[in-house]
């Protein structure tokens, strides 16, 4: 049964379904006990190779591919720190003098770093979700600043085996990776 794991592995980055594996290992003589039972094991080897390869990453690279709802993710909670800035600056003007000037002191001071990290964020994300799609860098750096791009960036599934970017990413939302460099 230990010889079905990569047979399973191997036909799902040729894009075959796991009903489609499942009737041709049947076909060929397996039980579906057995067949059932390496299509589950399959899944949790995935699962968790998929994970760790997670948790020991802790920065996204330009290179790698980016599901959907981390994408959307990664939007929401790289403007978390903008809103943050913002809200200081909008606080300021509700005082007068010094403690008027302090506060727009800090928010020139918080305003750069925000702004890089949104950028940087949001220039890798981008790239990773173009990679998960199976587009190239250049059309990722042409585009990606264009708000009808993004939508389609969004909208558009991955693709469903590894390409030349990568392995499928996990399915599930990993906020370590929608925080991308912390």
């Amino acid at each position: 049964m230990e010889q079905l794991h990569p047979y399973i592995q191997q036909a799902r980055q040729q894009g075959q379904t796991d009903n489609q594996i499942r009737q041709s290992l049947l076909a060929s003589g397996w039980n579906a006990e057995q067949v059932g039972s390496a299509i589950a094991k399959t899944d949790n080897f995935d699962n968790q190779q998929n994970s760790n390869h997670s948790l020991n990453s802790t920065a996204q690279s330009i290179t790698q591919r980016m599901n959907r709802r981390t994408f959307a993710a990664t939007f929401f909670v790289s403007a978390i720190p903008c809103v943050a800035v913002a809200a200081v600056s909008n606080i300021a003007n509700a005082f007068h003098g010094t403690l008027q000037n302090t506060l727009y002191a800090i928010f020139a001071l918080l305003l750069l770093p925000t702004v890089l990290y949104w950028i940087i964020t949001f220039f890798v994300a981008t790239i990773n979700r173009a990679h998960d799609i199976g587009w190239h860098l250049i059309v990722a750096i042409v585009f990606g600043f264009l708000t009808p791009f993004l939508l389609i960036l969004g909208l558009i599934p991955g693709q469903k085996v590894a390409n030349k970017y990568g392995s499928i990413p996990p399915r599930k939302f990993n906020l370590r990776s929608a925080l991308i460099w912390w």
